[in-house]
């Protein structure tokens, strides 16, 4: 059996306490970006598939990379 990536949906970034507000959590749903599929469900879809996936947003980090910064 092929070792699996540990890849998480999910990343926490902890609350600022600096604002006016003081700290305010806030959930961002984005559009999926990643094009890793990993190993265990590989044999679910075509290797073209794998290969150029085409059900990603491309530029999501580029338009969203600012997030962690907030």
């Amino acid at each position: 059996m092929a070792a699996t990536q540990d890849v998480s949906p999910f990343q926490f970034q902890p609350g600022r306490s600096d604002g006016p507000f003081g700290q305010v959590p806030i959930l961002v749903s984005s559009p999926h970006s990643g094009i890793l599929f990993p190993d265990q469900i590989k044999p679910h879809f075509l290797p073209e598939v794998i290969s150029h996936p085409m059900d990603t947003d491309f530029y999501i980090d580029e338009l969203y990379g600012f997030l962690p910064e907030m």
